[in-house]
C-alpha cells in the first residue's frame, strides 16, 4: 500500500515522506504526551518496523520523518539536558547511530531527514528548543519541523535565538560544515528533483490553488477513492446493500455533532441518485451526552439502525468507555428489537470484530467530520461548500445504500482482541485482503450493452449530421457509465438519448451504376452472336447457291415440265402435217 502511495505522489510530482523512523507502532505512550521505549534489538526492528522502510528506499522515497522515541538498544548513550541539568538518553530524532549511521549509511537513503514537531512532550518537557535542534542537526536531521511555536510576529524573535546557537555550535565544532553541506545538498536535490528551483509565481497562484483544491473535479475523485477503500467484514442475510422501501425509518447514530453533516449528506446523494423514496424518514442523532433511554426511545422510531463505532485504541474496548460501550448497548438493543443495525467503523478498522449482533459491519478509514450545519447539508450545501469535510463516514453511507458498490479490502489483519486480558491475540478474526464484495444498486447493464452496441456500428453507412450526433450523445453516455454514483434518472436518460440518436441515424442512399456485364457472360454473349452470324451467313449462300448452280432436287420437276412441253409440241406438228 505504501509503494503504491509513493508511487501515486510521484507521478503527481508532490514529494513523499515515510514516517517515523524507525517504528512508531509498538508503543504505549502517545509521543505528543510523553516519551515512548521501544525495546527491542536491531535483528527485530530489520525483521519488522524496519522492513517497510527499506521498501519505501527502494522505492525512491525522499523524505523520511524521525520518531521522538528511545531505542535503548540501537543507541543507549546520554547528554546533559540544558532544560532538566540532567543526563537525558537521547531519542531517535537526536540519535547519530539511528540517523546517520543506520538510516543515511546502512539502509542507503539519500533523501531529506525531517524532524517530528519539536515541540511534542517528548521533546520539548526534557530538552530546550534551541539545544533540541542543534541535537538534531548533529544527529543528522536535514529539515527541523517547528522548532518553536510562532503566535504573533514577537514570536519570529525565538527563530532567531535557534539560529544564533546552531551558528555558535558550528562555529565551535560541535556541528561540522560537512553536515551543513550534506544537509543542504539533499535538500537542494528535491527541490531540484521536483521543480521547485524553477519556482515561478504566475505557475501557484493562489487563485490557481483556491479554483483545484477542492474544485468539483477533486471533490469527484475524492468520492470514488473514498468509496473504493471502504470494507464490508459482515453482511449477515445480505443486509447490504440496504434496499429502502416505501415510508422506511432510518436512524443513523454517531458519536460526535461534526459527524452528523457526513452521514446526512451520503443518505441525500443515495435519495438523488434515485435509490430512496419520498416517502422514507430519516433522523441523525448524536449519541454521545444521551442517556440510553433516549437512545433507545429513537431506535424503538427506527426500522433501521446505523451507527459510527470511534475506536482509535485497543485501551477503549472497554464496558467502561462509553464509545465502545454505547455503541455494543445500542446494536444489543436493537437485535433484541429484532431490526435490522449496521456498524461502521470510523476509526482505526481493529473493532470490526465486535458487535456480534450487529447485522452488518464495514470498516471506512477516517473520521473526519465537519464544521458544515446538518441542516445546510440536508439542502445539500455541504456539496458546494468550500468548508473541509471528511469524505469517509458519506462513502460509508453511500457504500451501504448501494450508491457505490462494495469493494474495498482490508488492508491490515485484524487479531482477535481478549477483552479480559486487555491484548490482542495471535488469532486472526479477518486476514489482510478479505473484504465482502457486491454490485451497486444502480443499474447500468442496459445502458453498457447500448453503447456497445453503438461503437459496433459503421460511420461509412450513415450521413455525417447523424453519424456526428450519434458521437456526442455516444461521449455523453460513456461518461455516465464511467462515474460512480450517477442517479438512476441519469442512467436512464442517457438510455433513452443514445437509443434515439441510434434510431435517428440516417443511412446513406445507395449509388446506381450500370450493371457491367460479367466476363463469362459476355463471352457467352459473343460466342451466340458469333454463331447467329454464322448460321445467317449460311442461309444467304443457300439461296445463293439455289440460283447459281440448280440443285437437282429442286430443278428436276422444271426439267420435266419442260420435256412434256417439247413432246407435246412435236406432236401436235406431226398432227397438221
Amino acid at each position: 500500500m505504501a509503494s503504491a502511495t509513493i508511487a501515486g505522489l510521484k507521478d503527481y510530482n508532490v514529494i513523499g515522506c515515510a514516517k517515523h523512523f524507525p517504528g512508531h507502532g509498538d508503543t504505549a505512550t502517545d509521543s505528543h504526551y510523553g516519551l515512548p521505549i521501544v525495546n527491542k534489538s536491531k535483528a527485530e526492528l530489520l525483521n519488522n518496523e524496519l522492513k517497510p522502510y527499506k521498501i519505501a528506499i527502494n522505492q525512491g522515497i525522499e523524505m523520511i520523518m524521525t520518531a521522538h522515541i528511545l531505542y535503548p538498544q540501537l543507541d543507549n548513550t546520554t547528554v546533559v539536558s540544558e532544560k532538566t541539568g540532567n543526563e537525558e538518553k537521547k531519542p531517535a530524532t537526536m540519535s547519530k547511530a539511528i540517523i546517520t549511521d543506520l538510516l543515511k549509511g546502512e539502509m542507503g537513503f539519500n533523501g531529506v531527514v525531517t524532524t517530528d514537531a519539536m515541540n511534542m512532550k517528548a521533546i520539548a518537557d526534557t530538552f530546550g528548543e534551541s539545544q533540541a535542534v542543534k541535537l538534531a542537526i548533529e544527529a543528522g536531521a536535514d529539515l527541523i519541523c517547528m522548532p518553536t511555536v510562532l503566535y504573533n510576529q514577537e514570536d519570529v524573535k525565538k527563530l532567531d535565538t535557534i539560529i544564533d546557537y546552531v551558528e555558535d555550535a558550528v562555529n565551535n565544532g560541535e556541528i561540522s560544515e560537512s553536515r551543513l553541506d550534506d544537509g543542504c545538498r539533499r535538500i537542494l536535490t528535491v527541490k531540484e528533483n521536483r521543480g521547485i528551483l524553477d519556482w515561478k509565481e504566475s505557475n501557484f497562484s493562489l487563485n490557481k490553488a483556491l479554483s483545484t483544491v477542492g474544485s468539483a473535479t477533486n471533490r469527484a475523485t475524492e468520492r470514488e477513492i473514498a468509496a473504493a477503500a471502504v470494507t464490508v467484514v459482515k453482511n449477515e442475510n445480505n443486509t447490504l446493500p440496504l434496499v429502502v422501501k416505501e415510508k422506511q425509518k432510518i436512524l443513523m447514530l454517531c458519536p460526535y455533532d461534526n459527524e452528523r453533516a457526513q452521514m446526512i449528506m451520503g443518505y441525500n446523494r443515495a435519495k438523488e441518485a434515485g435509490l430512496i423514496p419520498d416517502s422514507a424518514e430519516v433522523k441523525v442523532v448524536r449519541y454521545n451526552g444521551l442517556n440510553m433511554d433516549a437512545v433507545k426511545e429513537n431506535i424503538d422510531w427506527a426500522d433501521t439502525v446505523f451507527v459510527n463505532s470511534e475506536i482509535s485504541a485497543a485501551s477503549r474496548f472497554s464496558s467502561n468507555h462509553w464509545l465502545y460501550s454505547n455503541v455494543e448497548d445500542i446494536v444489543d438493543y436493537t437485535h433484541e428489537k429484532g431490526k435490522k443495525s449496521i456498524v461502521m467503523s470510523v476509526d482505526k478498522p481493529y473493532d470490526v470484530q465486535m458487535y456480534a449482533n450487529a447485522d452488518a459491519i464495514l470498516a471506512v478509514y477516517g473520521c473526519k467530520g465537519s464544521s458544515v450545519d446538518v441542516t445546510e447539508a440536508i439542502v445539500g450545501g455541504v456539496t458546494s461548500s468550500k468548508a473541509a469535510y471528511g469524505p469517509n463516514i458519506i462513502a460509508g453511507i453511500e457504500v451501504a445504500l448501494g450508491t457505490f458498490g462494495a469493494q474495498g479490502t482490508l488492508p491490515v489483519n485484524i487479531p482477535v482482541y481478549d477483552k479480559i486480558a486487555k491484548l490482542y491475540t495471535d488469532t486472526i478474526k479477518y486476514k489482510r485482503g478479505y473484504g465482502i464484495t457486491y454490485q451497486s444498486l444502480l443499474n447500468k447493464d442496459t445502458l453498457n450493452d447500448l453503447i456497445s452496441k453503438a461503437e459496433s456500428l459503421d460511420s461509412k453507412k450513415y450521413t455525417e449530421e447523424s453519424w456526428n450526433k450519434l458521437v456526442s450523445v455516444l461521449a455523453v453516455a460513456k461518461e455516465v457509465a464511467n462515474t460512480n454514483g450517477v442517479s438512476q434518472k441519469k442512467i436512464d436518460e442517457a438510455i433513452a438519448s443514445l437509443q434515439s440518436a441510434m434510431d435517428a441515424l440516417v443511412e446513406k442512399p445507395v449509388e446506381t451504376k450500370p450493371e457491367e456485364p460479367k466476363k463469362d457472360d459476355t463471352k457467352k454473349e459473343d460466342t451466340k452472336k458469333e454463331n447467329t452470324k454464322k448460321e445467317n451467313t449460311k442461309k444467304e449462300d443457300t439461296k445463293k447457291d439455289n440460283v447459281k448452280t440448280g440443285d437437282s432436287t429442286a430443278i428436276l420437276p422444271l426439267v420435266t415440265l419442260m420435256g412434256l412441253a417439247c413432246v407435246a409440241f412435236i406432236f401436235l406438228k406431226k398432227k397438221r402435217a
